[in-house]
């Protein structure tokens, strides 16, 4: 699942009052509530940490900008 794939789903379950009619999801009920927002979560900080900066560290690490 990707990021946009979640978003399209938050706005296609708004559309079709989803959240007024919680009660047919029965047991369901967690994945919409617990697991789709952490969903999300989990892609907004694996994002975070592709696009932030490397470290001096994690740099030497990996073997670019070595001065020898």
């Amino acid at each position: 699942m990707g990021t946009v794939d979640l978003i399209v789903d938050y706005y296609n379950a708004i559309q079709v009052g989803l959240p007024a009619h919680a009660e047919w999801l029965g047991s369901t009920y967690a994945i919409p509530i617990i697991y789709v927002p952490l969903l999300m979560i989990t892609h907004i900080a694996a994002f975070y940490f592709l696009v932030r900066p490397q470290s001096k560290t994690a740099r030497a690490v990996l073997g670019y900008g070595a001065t020898s």
